[in-house]
């Protein structure tokens, strides 16, 4: 299996006890090497509709709205849930934003 699962956390630490645990659930058809820390925004360049989690603290990171702002870009526009949840997500964060100003 090749795929590549992208794992939005709050920090690195949170990504690696995450990804560990779930290569546990997928009784060793998964390794670490299918998961990839989304470090930034950057980290998803030239990936096509990616598919992962947000674990953690994620709200909490400073460049959340950017990362999910450049996950919707990748994920297209056909109308699929990712496109719709990252969508929701995003609106959820700015109208948050615009609270705490």
């Amino acid at each position: 299996m090749n795929e590549k699962y992208y794992v939005i956390a709050g920090n690195y630490a949170e990504y690696q006890v995450f990804s560990r645990k779930k290569c546990g659930e997928f009784g060793g058809s998964l390794s670490l090497s299918n998961f990839v820390y989304v470090q930034n925004k950057e980290s998803t360049i030239g990936v096509r509709n990616p598919t992962g989690w947000l674990v953690g603290t994620w709200r909490e990171r400073p460049d959340i709205r950017d990362v999910i702002y450049h996950l919707l870009l990748r994920s297209g526009l056909d109308g699929s849930g990712t496109n719709k949840t990252l969508r929701k997500i995003l609106d959820e964060l700015n109208e948050q934003h615009a609270i705490n100003l």
